[in-house]
């Protein structure tokens, strides 16, 4: 009975203490990107212009099923 209960005592210890290694250093980066996140965020938002554009072009329906234009 006493085994057991040392097994389960340190199983516990380990995941206790396996949840506070996981947490990581509190400064684990303070760093800023080397692009702007305004610009970031612009040039995505520009990409998704140009994809829903192109769906448009392509008679894309919202379930994916679509034609392309024909070409000459």
């Amino acid at each position: 009975m006493i085994p057991k209960k040392v097994l389960y005592a340190a199983a516990v210890l380990f995941i206790v203490s396996s949840l506070s290694f996981a947490q990581g250093p509190a400064k684990l980066r303070k760093e800023e990107p080397p692009i702007p996140v305004d610009e970031i965020i612009q040039k995505v938002a520009q990409k998704e212009k140009r994809v829903q554009n192109r769906a448009r072009e392509l008679h894309v329906s919202p379930d994916g099923s679509g034609s392309e234009p024909e070409r000459e």
